[in-house]
């Protein structure tokens, strides 16, 4: 089970690396979330949260081949969506043009939690 591994930690990335391409190509922003392009402040910070993204998928991938950085990574990205879904719920945002983002973000935390369930089961 533990060869299944590198696929989750894989498919963990690929949830995390689409929406990295928002660092070329600004004018993805306002379909990914829904806002009006010509907010320079709200772009820039929506363009710097597309680079944490591509970091964290990069880790991800880094942590799919490199067993000894899987724990911390994965508590990143559990981190990572269970902070956007929290966030997202008080302020009562699930819906609209984030709707696509929570559900991704909770197919990666059920995708973390196998993952999770696997790397505990290998230590014991």
């Amino acid at each position: 089970m533990t060869k299944l591994l590198p696929y989750l930690f894989g498919a963990l990335a690929l949830i995390h690396v689409l929406p990295t391409m928002a660092v070329l190509m600004p004018a993805r922003l306002s379909q990914l979330y829904g806002f009006e392009a010509g907010d320079a402040v709200l772009t820039t910070l929506l363009q710097h949260r597309a680079l944490l993204f591509g970091i964290l998928a990069a880790a991800l991938i880094y942590a799919a081949f490199n067993a000894a950085v899987r724990w911390p990574v994965l508590i990143g990205a559990v981190i990572s969506m269970g902070g956007f879904i929290v966030i997202a719920m008080i302020r009562g945002e699930t819906g609209g043009a984030l709707r696509s983002i929570v559900i991704a973000d909770v197919i990666g935390l059920i995708i973390a939690a196998v993952a999770a369930g696997l790397l505990w089961k290998a230590a014991a």
